[in-house]
């Protein structure tokens, strides 16, 4: 379930809000508001629950949307000219204005506002960005102001609230502490805490260690694809991961940042023999062979792109690593279940595991069965069983 606060529950940013209920219920065409503030504290929340509750048509380019020139004119050009088929006001919001790097796009942003007979929000992380400079003549500045611990933790309390999570009050002291400001990591931790349990427990926190290691990996990433040259090799020198690792992430993130198929290629192929040295470490317990790895995995794959590509590269962990990890609690679960069903079926845990655990949601169907699980399994356990798929 997707969390959407009303106006009521967006904390702190009280004056920014102010601002652009002032803004719209003055609105003049050629001017548009551009909020701006640092990731997770409310700007686009606040942009949608302002829409919901006064009853306007949203017309939304996002991060996920394509924002270059031609999406601009043409899908909130024409929205901001045409009338609502409902005949409700409409309010155009754009995301992440900072991050249009197509050439023409800020100019097909000025236009927008210039020419639109609907107020136009505009959102942005840093909003003196040097892209951004013909826009600004045409905004008002609203900044959104960075969170607090406190802030957060009262998010925090009012998404369990409305999603029915419980908690011990520790959790959200932690999580809040851990978000650095930023409440929408804050409600993604809780929630990813919180699937197939009662209640989000101190221990739980062990599962967000994954995060604070990916922070350090974004960095390595960023070395090896932001930049070009052999001083790449130093992107796994602080890192707490070992080579063989760490290829998953290269190996996600080549064609993500590389444009050219030839670059794909060469970089594939730089990880490939790396791979081999890789498996040659192992097998002949011959541990030189790492610094070729190394080689091959960074500052190969560095050099075998023609240029630097400038714009913002969305770096994912990979998918078979993300899962391994998210699924941690998950499996600790399932095989906490498993022993218990081999101790009782006389059986070993891999085949309890495999061919008797999957089933027992179908029993629980019967009173009978569940009267007798109640009294093998904790409540938890159960709860896992009845959602198991």
């Amino acid at each position: 379930m997707r969390y959407e606060p009303s106006l009521k529950e967006i904390v702190g940013q009280a004056k920014a809000i102010s601002t652009i209920l002032q803004f719209l219920q003055h609105f003049k065409p050629g001017k548009a508001l551009l909020l701006y503030g640092p990731p997770g504290v409310g700007k686009t929340a606040t942009v949608h629950a302002i829409a919901r509750e006064y009853g306007l048509e949203l017309v939304e380019l996002d991060s996920s949307t394509r924002r270059d020139a031609k999406s601009i004119e043409w899908v909130a050009g024409k929205a901001g000219k045409q009338a609502s088929l409902f005949l409700r006001k409409k309010l155009i919001s754009i995301d992440e204005v900072d991050g249009i790097s197509e050439r023409g796009g800020i100019a097909a942003l000025v236009k927008l506002v210039q020419t639109s007979s609907h107020p136009v929000v505009l959102i942005a992380n840093d909003p003196w960005s040097k892209r951004l400079r013909p826009l600004r003549p045409y905004v008002k500045l609203v900044e959104f102001r960075k969170l607090t611990e406190r802030d957060i933790r009262k998010i925090l309390q009012n998404y369990a609230k409305k999603m029915g999570i419980s908690y011990e009050e520790k959790v959200l002291e932690e999580l809040a502490r851990r978000a650095r400001g930023d409440a929408r990591a804050a409600i993604n931790d809780l929630y990813m805490l919180a699937q197939g349990k009662e209640k989000v427990i101190e221990e739980d926190l062990e599962l967000l260690g994954f995060r604070e290691k990916e922070k350090v990996v974004f960095e390595a990433l960023k070395l090896i694809f932001k930049r070009k040259g052999f001083n790449a090799i130093f992107a796994t020198s602080n890192l707490d991961m070992d080579l063989d690792e760490f290829k998953y992430w290269v190996m996600e993130n080549i064609a993500r940042d590389y444009k050219k198929p030839e670059e794909i290629g060469k970089a594939y192929d730089c990880l490939s023999r790396a791979d081999i040295f890789l498996s040659r470490a192992k097998l002949m317990n011959y541990y030189r062979f790492l610094i070729y790895a190394n080689t091959l995995l960074t500052a190969g794959v560095s050099l075998s792109k023609e240029e630097v590509y400038r714009t913002f590269t969305p770096f994912k962990s990979p998918s078979k690593i993300r899962k391994m990890t998210l699924t941690k609690q998950y499996r600790q679960t399932f095989r906490r279940i498993g022993d218990k069903v081999a101790e009782l079926c006389h059986t070993s845990q891999g085949k309890a595991v495999r061919e008797i655990v999957p089933y027992l949601r179908f029993f629980l169907k019967s009173e009978k069965f569940k009267e007798w699980a109640e009294e093998v399994f904790t409540s938890e356990e159960l709860n896992f069983l009845a959602n198991l798929s």
